[in-house]
């Protein structure tokens, strides 16, 4: 009869096998989880502005207009239906990001994060050198996968400040504020709430050179 420490028993082996099946295992699900935040972002990241005001009328948006690559620009650079069509696939991108990629883990911090990871993409595009958008309406796309009457509030205030103020910017900034306001009584997680904080701050700081224009009375009216 031979000391435990020695023996390898067929317990043993039994156990080791199944210690090596959950690293396996959680090996699997990290990785699994990493391409669907990789594949998130690089969907946040198709640059529809881009390729419907070229495909439309032959212009590179970046070098037209404000040279951002979003709605408004397209508008400018592209006519109503180049906007119309970019604003639709860019909350299109962000809705559907959350809808794929989000039930790979039922922990809501990584719908949070694949949600984070479209609109990143939008705003740093690794189809156009890391250059993009100002993540209005991804984060559209992405809020209305979690809080949608939240986002009808934000689409409200959008809609009068729009009116009020004749300028894309002032609305969307308006927009992301009133949603941040209305998401602690959304009963999601305190963390959401955070996030709904951060995205309004995100997208107030991507708007930094509207606001010094609207400030000099230099932000041009969209209508």
């Amino acid at each position: 009869m031979c000391a435990p420490f020695f023996c390898y028993t067929p317990t043993g082996r039994a156990a080791k096998g199944r210690a090596q099946a959950d690293t396996y295992s959680r090996e699997g699900i990290f990785i699994r989880l990493l391409i669907g935040l990789i594949a998130a972002y690089l969907l946040g990241g198709i640059p529809f502005s881009y390729l419907w005001v070229k495909v439309l009328r032959g212009t590179d948006i970046r070098k037209c207009g404000s040279g951002n690559v979003g709605a408004t620009n397209a508008y400018r650079c592209g006519g109503l239906l180049a906007a119309l069509l970019a604003a639709l696939c860019d909350v299109g991108k962000g809705y559907l990001a959350v809808l794929l990629f989000a039930p790979l883990s039922p922990a809501p911090a990584y719908a949070y994060a694949v949600g984070a990871a479209a609109i990143l993409g939008h705003v740093r595009s690794p189809f156009l050198g890391f250059r993009g958008g100002k993540a209005v309406a991804t984060s559209l796309g992405v809020l209305l996968a979690f809080h949608p009457w939240g986002l009808l509030v934000a689409a409200v205030v959008f809609a009068f400040a729009l009116l009020l103020a004749r300028r894309m910017s002032v609305a969307s900034m308006a927009a992301a504020v009133a949603f941040a306001l209305v998401a602690p009584f959304s009963g999601r997680d305190p963390l959401f709430v955070s996030l709904s904080f951060l995205l309004a701050f995100a997208i107030l700081w991507l708007h930094r050179g509207n606001i010094v224009r609207l400030m000099e009375g230099r932000e041009p009216r969209l209508f």
